[in-house]
């Protein structure tokens, strides 16, 4: 059997928005779980389309 350790945390969208930006990324969309529904208040999901910068 084969175990791993990691550690996960919360990233706030607007932190995960500046640091795709950063490294050149383009935000194409943000959605709030795998069906592309829309992401508010409530969500519990993140779910980022981004493409490399030209």
């Amino acid at each position: 059997m084969r175990s791993a350790t990691f550690t996960l945390r919360y990233v706030f969208r607007e932190e995960m928005a500046r640091l795709l930006e950063g490294v050149g990324f383009e935000v194409e969309a943000l959605y709030g779980d795998c069906e592309r529904g829309a992401f508010g208040p409530t969500s519990t999901e993140q779910v980022w389309i981004a493409r490399r910068g030209t």
